[in-house]
């Protein structure tokens, strides 16, 4: 009975008038007939059409790099989709900017310091407790970050390859990691003290700077992507207690998932901000060799020993590694090479007046 009822669902599915997504994927004997096809559809002479628009070909993405349950939603639907994940971001991303810069502000301005937490290792033990508790806001806001880009890649933005959700990922998570990280080490700038990058600012601002990196070369890459504490539990607690092999295997392995991506945006952080800061604070050059050094070995050990395979894909993180955020760290690099060398010696002359004139 549940068969012939399975069977009558089947063939009421079948029967049932379905919309089309506008998207065939076919097969072909050999690349040279694909390609007579694809000559086919480019040629001007060709005119039929698909509910009102000219049919086009392209390479189709690999199987497994298909979201197949996404194809249904439109280009216009996704862009939409798109608009309205980027501000609730923006909203997500300003809320950790805004904790960051009042966190690092009172750091900045030594409020801390003026907390009466008694002597000897009992005051040496407080001190350390608050300094470690005003920390926790920091690592609060990119956290929220970490947490909701991927979540509104899956469920908001129904992206139709896996490579496109990657590429959203990286790129928003880049944008709104380097949004946060400047606009916080630009916050000292309305102290009425503190003029546009003057020395005052290096040892707020620029230290910042400093300390997000090396924060990131070593909390991140290192705890976060290499120790992965949750795979960690799952591989010495959960799977030796697994009723089946088959799910041993499933939890002392981790999903590569979004990986790659991951990666990527962290790279493409310490690209931008090492450029931007670097004329600064040339200790960022050595934070940055640091991480990539680093990240080849971490990356190696993961990829070949800790992950399952990720999804085939395309080089897509890699063009836009290579097209956007670079020539956007060069360009970011000029810029701010011209305002740090100007800065100064305005600093240098306003100084000289004063003392000349008292």
């Amino acid at each position: 009975a549940a068969l012939a009822d399975h069977d009558r669902e089947s063939l009421s599915m079948v029967k049932r008038r379905h919309v089309g997504t506008g998207l065939a994927f076919v097969s072909f004997s050999s690349p040279e007939e694909a390609a007579h096809a694809r000559t086919a559809l480019s040629s001007p002479s060709y005119t039929r059409a698909y509910c009102g628009r000219r049919l086009a070909a392209r390479r189709a993405p690999e199987p497994s790099d298909v979201k197949w349950e996404n194809l249904e939603v439109t280009r216009r639907e996704r862009w939409r989709r798109q608009l309205a994940s980027t501000g609730v971001m923006l909203v997500v991303a300003s809320f950790g900017t805004a904790i960051i810069s009042v966190v690092c502000y009172i750091q900045g301005k030594n409020v801390l310091n003026s907390l009466t937490l008694g002597d000897g290792m009992r005051g040496t033990i407080l001190s350390l407790l608050v300094n470690l508790s005003v920390m926790l806001p920091v690592i609060l806001g990119n956290v929220m970050l970490f947490v909701s880009v991927p979540l509104l890649a899956e469920k908001l933005e129904r992206h139709t390859t896996f490579t496109g959700k990657e590429l959203a990922v990286m790129l928003k998570l880049v944008f709104f990691q380097v949004y946060n990280s400047v606009f916080a080490s630009l916050a000292f700038l309305f102290d009425p003290s503190i003029d546009l990058f003057a020395r005052p600012w290096y040892t707020t601002g620029g230290a910042l700077i400093a300390n997000i990196l090396f924060g990131d070369a070593i909390f991140i890459q290192v705890v976060l992507d290499w120790v992965r504490v949750g795979g960690l539990f799952s591989r010495l607690c959960l799977a030796p207690r697994a009723k089946t092999q088959l799910q041993m295997d499933r939890l002392y392995v981790d999903d590569a998932d979004i990986y790659l991506a991951f990666r990527v945006q962290l790279a493409g952080k310490f690209i931008i901000l090492a450029l931007m800061f670097g004329t600064a604070i040339p200790l960022l050059y050595l934070l940055a060799a640091f991480y990539f050094w680093l990240a080849g070995w971490i990356d190696r050990y993961n990829l070949l020993r800790r992950l399952s395979p990720p999804p085939r894909t395309d080089a897509a993180l890699t063009r836009a590694l290579c097209l956007v955020v670079f020539p956007l760290g060069m360009a970011l690099h000029a810029l701010m090479a011209c305002l740090f060398f100007s800065s100064l010696p305005a600093e240098d002359a306003a100084e000289a007046n004063a003392a000349a004139f008292p």
